[in-house]
Parts: structure tokens; C-alpha cells; sequence
């Protein structure tokens, strides 16, 4: 009871200007914001919300309502609003639907031109800091590619995905994976454009050559080279990038 009357002191009473809804949503997303409320927390029941704000329950339950939808309040049925305790994952997923679903006709482009910026120096760091079960790993993805069906695009997408993925991931930094991971999630939509709706394509000849950059990539990791693996994945992703650009 105590911990609750102590979170009240984070709040006031709001004035008028705004929708009072967004004013109480404000105020809250503030608190989180500022950490005076923490991960997995309970918020002040909807009465009390209503003593602290002195407004109706209609602008609580709709301050409450936009914040449920954007993530930042868990509201559990029988128990009350808490602090939502939002995960690396979580905002990876939120960055996978944006960009699956942006209507944004550029943005494979604009994520490959990312990639390059970032993926070389990713694999050099990989290359020192990778363990031998993420080596494994890699060693298995390439089997799993060179087995891949010639004609099953979605799953060499899936596959590619993962390559690069487990190379983020022997990267060991958190704030690159957040980064990276939902720009592979654009992978399926690039080779469909790519191999799918164009009939010039050899994809024999394609498929040799992602054998080839992930070999090569994937040797430089091995050997621990660093330099060979930021040149190797600089060529790569431009080539994946001039491929892209004959389609506009």
C-alpha cells in the first residue's frame, strides 16, 4: 500500500489546453520515460488515477487504452495496469512490422545502402570476437544453403537471413543487433523482386556466387581475419545492391 501512495507523488492534476486523455497520457509516459517508474511496475488503480488527475474515468480509461497499444502498460485483466517490460525483442518486432508493412517503395534500397555503411566493419568485429559454437553455426547455415532448393526463394531467404544474423550476433553488441535484425527481415521481399518477378536472371549463376561471398565470408570468420571478412562482405552487399538497382 505504501509503494502505491508513493508513486502518486509522481503525478499532478492537469489543466485544460489539451484532450485531458492526452494530458493524463502524457504525464504518464513521462514518469516511464523518466524511470521514476519502473519495468513490471503497478500503476494506481483507475479511481485513484482519477483522484491524482481529478478528471473523469472516460479520460483515465482512454489515457490508459493509447497506452496499452503502444506498448508502454501491460493491462491484465483482474489485476490492474503495470509498467510494460519492454525487451531488445520486442522493439525488433516493432521494427519488422514497420518496415514488412511501409508503403515506402525505396526502403529495400535504402536498407541495403544501410548495410553497407554497417555490415563490413559488423563482420571484421565478428571475425575477433566469434566463439566456436557461433562458428559452428555458421558452418551449418552454409551446409543448409548449398542444400537449398534452386527454386525455393523463401527458404534461401530465410537461410541468407540467418547467415547474416549469426554474424550480428558474434558482433556482441546488443545496440547492433537492434539495429540490423529487422533490415534482414526485408530479405524475402529483395530476392522475390530480384529472382521471382524478373525472368532475366540466371539463378544458377546467382546461387554460385552467394555460395561463393558466404564461403569466403564464412573462411575470413574461421581464420579469424578481419580485414578479408569486412572485404568479402563489402562486395557482397554491393553486388546485391547493383542487382537491385537494374530493377528501378
Amino acid at each position: 500500500m505504501s509503494d502505491e501512495k508513493d508513486i502518486k507523488k509522481y503525478f499532478s492534476s492537469v489543466g485544460e489546453p489539451l484532450l485531458l486523455s492526452q494530458k493524463i497520457e502524457n504525464e504518464i509516459e513521462k514518469a516511464i520515460r523518466s524511470k521514476k517508474l519502473e519495468p513490471g511496475q503497478k500503476l494506481p488503480t483507475e479511481n485513484e488515477f482519477c483522484d491524482i488527475f481529478k478528471v473523469s474515468r472516460t479520460a483515465v480509461r482512454e489515457a490508459i487504452r493509447k497506452l496499452n497499444a503502444r506498448g508502454l502498460v501491460d493491462v491484465r485483466k483482474g489485476s490492474g495496469v503495470y509498467v510494460s517490460e519492454i525487451t531488445a525483442d520486442d522493439a525488433i518486432r516493432s521494427m519488422n512490422l514497420f518496415l514488412e508493412l511501409s508503403p515506402q517503395k525505396d526502403l529495400i534500397l535504402q536498407a541495403l545502402k544501410a548495410r553497407l555503411a554497417f555490415e563490413p566493419e559488423i563482420a571484421r568485429i565478428a571475425a575477433k570476437e566469434r566463439t566456436e559454437e557461433q562458428l559452428q553455426r555458421l558452418e551449418q547455415n552454409f551446409e543448409e544453403l548449398k542444400a537449398c532448393p534452386l527454386d525455393n526463394i523463401q527458404k534461401e531467404a530465410e537461410i541468407d537471413s540467418e547467415f547474416h544474423l549469426e554474424i550480428v550476433k558474434a558482433a556482441k553488441n546488443e545496440v547492433i543487433k537492434l539495429m540490423m535484425q529487422p533490415m534482414f527481415s526485408l530479405m524475402s521481399q529483395y530476392k522475390e523482386q530480384i529472382f521471382v518477378k524478373r525472368t532475366d536472371y540466371n539463378l544458377t549463376t546467382e546461387k554460385q556466387l552467394l555460395l561463393r561471398f558466404h564461403g569466403d565470408i564464412l573462411k575470413a570468420i574461421r581464420e579469424q581475419d578481419g580485414d578479408a571478412a569486412y572485404a568479402v562482405m563489402k562486395e557482397h552487399i554491393e553486388h546485391s545492391e547493383h542487382n537491385f538497382l537494374l530493377d528501378i
